[in-house]
């Protein structure tokens, strides 16, 4: 398996991007929210932030939980990412 996409999630990733290209409101909306999602998770000052978090608390109780329960907790604290507008 290489990992692509299977006949069926190819139509259905093709008509979300026409979805995307026929609303230019919606198209905008979601390029701003995919920039503040980028800004949030890859600027270098909140991977760093994270990092130290992370080290810091593997530094006081390394374990395989403490490592899940941070992922899970900074996994949902990213932006939402905007749903379409109804047409």
């Amino acid at each position: 398996m290489g990992g692509g996409f299977t006949e069926p999630n190819t139509i259905l990733f093709a008509k979300a991007i026409d979805s995307i290209l026929e609303n230019p409101v919606w198209r905008d909306k979601l390029g701003e929210s995919v920039k503040k999602r980028v800004a949030f998770n890859f600027a270098w000052d909140n991977v760093a932030l994270k990092l130290t978090k992370l080290y810091s608390q593997l530094n006081q109780a390394p374990s395989h939980s403490t490592i899940s329960a941070y992922y899970r907790k900074i996994r949902h604290s990213e932006p939402k990412v905007i749903q379409p507008l109804a047409k």
